[in-house]
């Protein structure tokens, strides 16, 4: 029985319980499973984690740190 790992060609994920994971972050938190249970290609754009992972992009981008240098110095 598998467990903690991807089946099918790496498009379900089977959890450490060895049930289909559906709905939910896997595989330490780099992949998204539908309600399907089939691997999504990136996160949906109303999708919480998606409008945070936006957030936390902007935060470590060149202007954003120029930006706080110059508050800094």
């Amino acid at each position: 029985m598998a467990k903690n790992e991807w089946v099918d060609g790496g498009r379900y994920y089977v959890g450490s319980d060895g049930e289909m994971a559906r709905g939910k972050w896997v595989d330490g938190g780099r992949y998204y499973v539908g309600y399907d249970g089939v691997r999504q290609p990136k996160p949906a754009d109303g999708n919480p984690y998606n409008a945070a992972l936006i957030k936390a992009r902007s935060y470590n981008s060149f202007s954003h740190m120029s930006k706080k240098l110059s508050m800094t110095n």
